[in-house]
């Protein structure tokens, strides 16, 4: 399995696709959504650890 090189070194063009950026527009939805269904239901920790595990992966790809 080859290597993935740091963020900082791929080329940001590359991402910049219409199918890439409709995922990424339905998945922020889709994530505002959960957001607020577990504001809504805060005795949940699951959907917590969910949230912060989203975030989590969120950063490492920012």
């Amino acid at each position: 399995m080859p290597s993935i090189p740091p963020l900082e070194q791929l080329d940001a063009t590359r991402f910049d696709a219409p199918a890439i950026l409709k995922k990424l527009a339905s998945s922020s939805r889709r994530l505002a959504e959960l957001k607020g269904i577990a504001a809504s239901n805060q005795q949940d920790g699951a959907v917590d650890l969910v949230l912060q595990q989203a975030k989590a992966l969120g950063e490492a790809w920012a």
